[in-house]
Order: C-alpha cells, then structure tokens, then sequence
C-alpha cells in the first residue's frame, strides 16, 4: 500500500499527464481511507473539472471548503470551475477570495485581471496584473515560502527560507 505522499504524488503526476480519469482514481482511493483529506478532495475536484464532470467537483469543492474553508487553492479551483461554467461574477468572487488567504496564488490574480477587464473594470485590472507580476518576479523559493505559510506548514517554510 502506497504512503499518503506516494499517493498524493502519483495523483498530481497523473494530473499533470494529462491522464486526469487516473489522477481522479487516486484521488478516490485516498478518500476512501480519509473522507475529509484536503489534498484529496482539492485533486479530486481539478479532475473533475478537467473530464468536465461539474456537479463532481463543485461536490469535492462543497466538502473541501468544509473541511479547509481558507485554503486558497480551493477557492482558486472554485473559480476555475465557475468560470468554465459560464459564472464571471462568481469566478471573480472566487478567485479575489483565493488571493485573500494565499496571495502567492498567480492564476488567480491573473484570472482577476482578465475577469476585471471584461466587466469594464481597467483599474482593478491592472492592480491584479501588477500583483501577478509582483509575485511572478520573486525567486521560486520565496513564492513557495509564501504558499506553504498561508497553508499552515511553518516549519516547512522555515525550511526554504533557511536553505534559501
């Protein structure tokens, strides 16, 4: 039986395979054991949304933002799905509230920005490109201190800025 972290990595490989019925699948198994584990249900809802099973993921997303109602990623993915689906406004809600609790989130503040701009709101627009661009310029590793502090893993953080 795999380790949680071999889980975990085998779904996020798949996903990034493209083979998102397979990260799905693992995703599901880690489920099975840990209905309410975070990482799982956050895999689980980007592959939904990738094989375009909708009520799927809002369903994962509904039980992660109960589990983890500030993890940003979540709320990032919440956005991604809205606006797949044709919901501008709750996209924009959804990804300003992703920024909110992880601010190192990129894809969500250029999802702002474009959002921004087709509601005819050029400031707005541009303040989310300049934080886009703010983070972008940063060393990676800082970037992944800011994700693992606004995930709660401050020894882990600590771990980058001390290695960076």
């Amino acid at each position: 039986m795999a380790s949680e972290d071999e889980s975990i990595q085998a779904a996020k490989a798949a996903l990034q395979a493209g083979d998102f019925a397979g990260g799905l699948a693992e995703a599901e198994r880690m489920l099975a054991s840990d209905p309410a584990d975070g990482e799982a249900l956050y895999l689980a809802a980007v592959a939904c949304r990738y094989l375009e099973r909708r009520d799927e993921a809002r369903a994962f997303l509904d039980r992660l933002h109960a589990a983890m109602p500030e993890y940003g990623r979540a709320w990032q993915e919440a956005g991604h799905l809205a606006r797949a689906e044709g919901k501008p406004a709750e996209a924009l809600s959804a990804f300003e509230r992703a920024t909110r609790y992880n601010p190192a989130l990129t894809a969500s503040w250029r999802a702002q920005k474009a959002l921004q701009r087709e509601r005819g709101a050029p400031n707005e627009a541009a303040a989310a490109r300049a934080q886009a661009d703010r983070i972008e310029a940063l060393p990676r590793e800082l970037v992944a201190v800011m994700h693992h502090l606004h995930q709660g893993r401050l020894l882990r953080a600590e771990e980058f800025c001390r290695h960076y």
